[in-house]
């Protein structure tokens, strides 16, 4: 693989991208690209004025543009994007989200760019006639298998153009480290407690309420634990009136954004998944890079990087007390909780590191404009 990629002529590689939010999704896009311009190709950045991911990409020192998309069928957007696509020899074209795979796979007709259509949800992806912009795509990329498995099976994608690439963890970023009694301090934490703790934007789907309820739940055996809430999104101010009405202000802690969630996985002795549903969950892959005992719900693909009993726990959905159970079995079983940690950040290693990611990325490209 590597005397493949080496061989490639330098590629124009056009990501467009509706959502104006900063998530696991946008996430991707950026590294991705970051690592794949690294390689020596060229990628440009295409989104709305408003949205977070130009800033990200111009800070990564991507090149981006503007585009209005007011709609899924706005036709002045498909014009001024396949303009784009010609004057810059795109080969190719990878859309994102709903509003700009419908118009990305309109603009790249009468181009030679090729199309992808990367599906970064787990949420199904509905039967209905108007989905055939999937089947205008050359290739949709899933990040995971269980997405893969669906679409073909449910929505009638051919077997061979739907690709799994799991979102990739950058594992020497991303290692082992001591907890930083500094951030503990800040975070209001004492020294000598042990902390449980959830990162990621803060939306109803990840279940907050349920961390809570399993705070409630454990400091009922262990006054000193301590529970850390590490995001911000739409659903904060909801979080902040819920530890409130649950009187858990001594226990639990909103850290804010975190520009760099290694502080928090260092003085986590336990990680909490425990969304409603999830692709390959970017927080989780990072927690097990970091060796750290991860117990989340087993919904969507999860399963796929948490390996129940292996590198983690997994427990039934929308179950607080399954959860405390299986942060209790990590908080009361250490040597379980390290070896789990471990293997968890071989398995993130072998398969979920960020480089296997690009090069599964660049060898898919590859073949794709080998195809006539």
């Amino acid at each position: 693989m590597v005397a493949l990629l080496c061989e490639m002529k330098p590629l124009t590689i056009l990501h467009i991208e509706w959502s104006d939010g900063w998530g696991g999704q946008e996430m991707r896009v950026i590294e991705e690209s970051r690592g794949i311009a690294a390689r020596g190709h060229r990628i440009i950045i295409v989104a709305r004025k408003q949205c977070q991911i130009l800033a990200k990409a111009r800070e990564a020192g991507l090149e981006t543009r503007e585009l209005e998309m007011r709609r899924s069928l706005d036709l002045r957007a498909m014009k001024q994007l396949r303009a784009l696509i010609r004057a810059e020899k795109v080969d190719i074209l990878n859309t994102h989200s709903s509003v700009d795979s419908w118009i990305g796979a309109f603009a790249r007709k009468g181009t030679s760019a090729k199309l992808v259509r990367t599906r970064h949800l787990f949420a199904p992806v509905g039967k209905h006639p108007f989905n055939f912009v999937y089947k205008m795509a050359d290739v949709v990329v899933t990040t995971g298998e269980h997405v893969r498995k669906r679409l073909i099976e449910v929505n009638g994608l051919k077997g061979e153009k739907v690709v799994s690439i799991p979102t990739g963890v950058d594992v020497d970023f991303f290692s082992p480290c001591a907890a930083d009694v500094e951030v503990k301090r800040k975070l209001g934490v004492p020294e000598t407690s042990r902390v449980v703790s959830i990162v990621g934007i803060l939306r109803r789907i990840k279940r907050h309420d349920l961390f809570l309820a399993v705070a409630e739940i454990l400091r009922e055996h262990d006054a000193g634990l301590r529970f850390v809430i590490a995001g911000d999104g739409p659903q904060k101010e909801n979080i902040e009136k819920l530890i409130a009405e649950k009187k858990l202000g001594d226990c639990a802690m909103m850290a804010g954004h975190q520009s760099d969630v290694r502080p928090i996985f260092a003085l986590s002795d336990v990680v909490v998944l425990c969304s409603d549903s999830e692709g390959v969950p970017q927080s989780a892959a990072q927690a097990l890079a970091m060796a750290r005992p991860v117990v989340a719900t087993n919904v969507g693909g999860v399963g796929e990087l948490v390996k129940n009993g292996e590198t983690g726990l997994l427990v039934t959905a929308n179950n607080a007390q399954a959860l405390a159970g299986g942060v209790k079995r990590f908080l009361n079983d250490a040597g379980f909780a390290t070896k789990c940690g471990e293997r968890g950040r071989e398995q993130v290693r072998k398969n979920f590191s960020k480089d296997g990611m690009i090069e599964q990325t660049l060898e898919l490209y590859e073949r794709l404009l080998k195809t006539i």
